[in-house]
């Protein structure tokens, strides 16, 4: 459909994308964006190859050949799958996983490097199944040398106030554990913490987001801050950015240019909190799923300026996935009754679980509502929006119904003959 894109310019090479970017945004045009590749790295190569290479030097006189898998755990001089069986409790399955994700490991005459490895983890405090899921996720965390690497890098780690699940998702960073200690992971820090200058906020900020550790200091964090404090972005508002939107150092600095300005012409400006959301929203939404969610919201009855506001207003909604938003949209709408704009008023109520939190809610205020209680019912936008804590001591404690009212609460059906009670009719 033709809402919210006929402002978009049509320079660009793709059709479909340019229907994005305003206008005005010329020369600096909104491409499609590519998404940083912040994933784990994987070293796999071909577990096959080591083993038929090592079965044709061992080849019984029989001239039987050896299957796969017993080249992969039967081969006495590589006692690391054994280890990892017995002493990690890693299944087989999981075993063939950490070998096909790091080569390196089918090559290992000792598993004492790995052992150390672990040893480590479990002295900071690690379960079992910590140690086992850190294995799995990055298995190249069995190679690094306990003494030289790993001990220190922990214990920086926990100088910070990363500790418990916080230092668990940390040592999952594949590429920070292949960085160079002293010249990578510490200067990075050293630079964060000059940078934020408080040592809570820092600690705050690598809990939400710990993987801006293996930024590329000079290629992608030096000169995004630097490129912030250009286009006036310094001071409180620069740590807010930072703080609460980590995720704006982990792209490269042409797309922070072209999103800031894209979002500059939605009309949201540098010193608005919300300009910093509407950037992440951009960093996670590539041009062709913002576009769908724009249209998704249209078919609900949206319109185009309605629309243009709710991304100034609340850029978190653009998050949402296109199924969670479209289910929640459609229950409000079309069973609670809700006019579609309700969304510009309370735009954080599509951010809320249907089944777990807006049906069964809704379903008590029907019930209220169809019994008339002598307390008036607030409206459903209140209900919904309101803590757990304080739904349950204005609707459950004391009230005549409360038993009832538990009922459906936790997705029971209750008719509402309800209203025939007794209590009622007095």
């Amino acid at each position: 459909m033709a809402i919210f894109f006929k402002h978009f310019s049509s320079s660009v090479a793709s059709p479909t994308i340019g229907r994005f970017v305003p206008a005005n945004l010329s020369p600096l045009a909104f491409p499609r964006f590519t998404l940083l590749n912040l994933k784990l790295s994987s070293f796999s190569t071909s577990i096959a190859a080591d083993a038929d290479a090592d079965a044709d030097a061992d080849a019984p006189t029989n001239n039987h050949q050896p299957s796969q898998a017993e080249n992969t755990y039967a081969q006495p001089q590589n006692p690391l799958p054994q280890f990892l069986l017995n002493e990690c409790g890693l299944s087989q399955s999981q075993v063939s996983t950490v070998l096909r994700k790091c080569a390196s490991l089918q090559k290992r005459r000792s598993a004492e490097t790995a052992r150390q490895a672990v040893q480590v983890l479990r002295e900071s405090g690690f379960t079992e199944d910590q140690v086992r899921t850190v294995i799995v996720k990055t298995p190249d965390f069995l190679t690094v040398k306990a003494d030289g690497k790993l001990k220190p890098m922990i214990e920086l780690f926990k100088t910070l106030g990363i500790t418990g699940r916080y230092l668990v998702a940390t040592c999952k960073l594949n590429r920070m554990l292949c960085s160079s200690l002293h010249n990578c992971l510490i200067p990075r820090v050293q630079y964060l913490q000059n940078l934020f200058a408080s040592k809570d906020v820092l600690t705050t900020v690598l809990k939400r987001e710990p993987s801006i550790l293996q930024i590329e200091f000079e290629r992608r964090m030096k000169p995004n801050v630097d490129f912030l404090k250009q286009s006036g972005i310094e001071g409180e508002l620069l740590l807010f950015y930072l703080s609460r939107c980590p995720k704006i150092l982990c792209q490269s600095t042409n797309s922070l240019k072209v999103r800031m300005e894209y979002v500059r012409n939605m009309g949201i400006p540098p010193s608005s909190k919300q300009f910093a959301y509407a950037l992440v929203a951009l960093h996670y939404n590539p041009p062709e799923t913002l576009k769908n969610k724009f249209e998704l919201l249209a078919s609900f009855g949206l319109l185009e300026h309605e629309i243009k506001e709710l991304f100034r207003k609340c850029p978190t909604v653009f998050n949402i996935s296109i199924d969670k938003l479209q289910k929640n949209m459609d229950f409000l709408i079309h069973t609670a009754g809700l006019p579609p704009n309700i969304i510009l008023t309370y735009p954080m109520i599509v951010h809320f679980r249907l089944e777990t939190r807006i049906k069964p809610r809704h379903a008590v205020f029907k019930f209220l509502s169809a019994v008339e209680l002598y307390k008036p019912v607030r409206s459903l936008i209140y209900m919904i929006t309101m803590s757990e804590k304080m739904f349950l001591d204005r609707y459950m404690k004391d009230s005549p119904y409360a038993s009832r009212l538990l009922e459906i609460y936790r997705g029971k059906s209750v008719e509402l003959d309800i209203i025939k009670s007794p209590l009622l009719q007095d």
